[in-house]
């Protein structure tokens, strides 16, 4: 064979496999169906206390390239049940997608249903002396907070006034009370009555206000968030006795079995 037809057997060869590696790189990026698990990294976010939690399924769709990622953002999910979960339930996920995307990116979704078991979910305490004390000073901080932030318009809006020289002379706490939920799926929460006492120009004013802090539970988290307040409007009789748990018992004890703290 001589030297030209070697020549020209070499540039086919390296041509054809060339050619070869090519379909190959061709096949395995855009040919080749991807098995993609689309509940691999879903993401489980409840809603409330065990026995009436609800659940939301996600996903979050990061960390991976920008294809996976778009057809991760069409992947939606149903959870049966959803709703009223306890600790231990079974749950079954579905997962539902873009069919045209997936054509599209010759991927194979895989997994695209499972049964969770349902864990994690906190307990409401049976009684205040089961809430440990360091939980309780949180509670007692963050309803503090609360007035600290919310002091003037407190003033304006239970007072009806407004002036911007109000002053807070005193924040004194006078009751204090867990609040046990009567109806099932309601949290359990603490409840403070302030004595709050403020001046304007030469007029001393007093309030009391109540602040509430809900989702008492084993997680001992406090969700700032949700604290809420509101004015005790209670009789001239009932402020000069001090019959702070009698207003407490008259006002919430349809909905709560009231233990105070002391």
């Amino acid at each position: 064979m001589n030297e030209k037809i070697r020549k020209k057997l070499l540039y086919f060869v390296s041509l054809g496999t060339m050619i070869a590696i090519l379909t190959l790189i061709g096949y395995a990026f855009f040919m080749r169906q991807v098995d993609v698990d689309v509940t691999q990294n879903m993401h489980l976010e409840y809603t409330g206390e065990n026995g009436k939690a609800t659940l939301v399924v996600t996903n979050p769709a990061s960390n991976i390239n920008e294809r996976t990622r778009t057809f991760m953002e069409s992947v939606k999910y149903e959870a049966d049940p959803n709703t009223d979960l306890s600790n231990g339930d079974q749950v079954k996920i579905t997962a539902t997608y873009d069919k045209g995307l997936a054509r599209q990116y010759n991927f194979h979704p895989t997994h695209t249903t499972t049964t969770i078991t349902v864990s994690g979910l906190p307990d409401q305490y049976a009684t205040v002396s089961k809430i440990p004390k360091s939980y309780l000073k949180k509670i007692y901080a963050a309803a503090d907070k609360y007035i600290e932030e919310h002091e003037q318009d407190i003033f304006r809006i239970e007072l009806n006034q407004d002036n911007a020289n109000v002053t807070l002379r005193s924040n004194q706490t006078v009751y204090r009370a867990f609040l046990k939920s009567k109806k099932k799926g309601n949290s359990d929460r603490i409840l403070e009555m302030h004595n709050l006492r403020y001046r304007v120009a030469n007029t001393d004013y007093t309030i009391y206000y109540i602040v509430i802090v809900p989702s008492v539970n084993d997680s001992k988290e406090v969700v700032t968030e949700d604290i809420y307040g509101e004015e005790a409007t209670m009789s001239e009789e009932e402020i000069k006795n001090k019959q702070f748990s009698e207003y407490v018992s008259r006002v919430y004890g349809s909905g709560y079995t009231i233990e105070e703290i002391k």
